[in-house]
């Protein structure tokens, strides 16, 4: 179980992975709703809600380890693979 997030200023507003406003289609910002059953996480934030420019920092963290993945220099390290893709960003 990894978590998704993105904030630009000491998380405000914060954006959490799958925490979709069925309304408008977007990543809410509001409350914490964390996703702790799919492996694929997205954030939507709007277009033009930050300026061109603007630093938007993305994590992951291991919420939850419940099987390693393969450690090829380090065997028996907790360790979980994953990806991240950042589209549309300038």
């Amino acid at each position: 179980d990894l978590l998704l997030g993105a904030y630009q200023t000491a998380c405000f507003p914060c954006w959490y992975g799958n925490n979709i406003n069925s309304g408008t289609g977007f990543t809410s910002s509001s409350g914490r709703k964390r996703d702790a059953l799919n492996n694929v996480e997205e954030i939507i934030i709007p277009a033009g809600y930050y300026a061109t420019g603007s630093i938007v920092r993305v994590y992951v963290n291991a919420e939850s380890l419940v099987a390693d993945a393969l450690h090829p220099v380090n065997p028996g390290t907790s360790q979980q693979d994953f990806a991240v893709v950042v589209d549309n960003l300038y």
